[in-house]
């Protein structure tokens, strides 16, 4: 086992699949993706192999978009490198600060708005506070 082969939390897995978390967990639970656990006391640790997820792929006919935007056949993120890897999350995390700041830049312009809906739901018709 290589040490890049070590995928060791959901989130590392995820991404290696380019998936959600959620998504990956789905899919250990009902469709067998391999992934292994380290018991502890309370919880147990997950990790899993990038050499055995690439197996398990190869295995079902997995479709995906390739940068030209073409639709491709086999496995297809199990050959990212570490530094293509990283670089996604980054522009996931990137893309997920945008939206977070959108979503506040409306809710800023709309705030009274907002304010005197939530007032006339509570059925009160007095201004609501806004919430802390």
């Amino acid at each position: 086992m290589k040490s890049n082969d070590l995928l060791d939390s959901w989130k590392e897995i995820a991404v290696f699949l380019n998936r959600g978390i959620r998504t990956a967990q789905r899919w250990e639970r009902e469709e067998g993706l391999p992934v292994h656990r380290h018991g502890h006391n309370k919880r147990a640790t997950v990790f899993a192999l990038a050499s055995e997820i690439q197996r398990w792929m190869s295995t079902r006919g997995v479709s995906y978009y390739a940068a030209d935007g073409s639709l491709q056949h086999g496995v297809a993120y199990a050959k990212l490198t570490f530094e293509e890897i990283a670089a996604r999350c980054i522009a996931a995390r990137s893309r997920a600060q945008r939206v977070r700041r959108l979503v506040q830049l409306v809710y800023d312009q709309h705030q009274a708005e907002i304010l005197r809906v939530l007032a006339r739901l509570n059925g009160n018709g007095e201004s609501a506070r806004r919430p802390d």
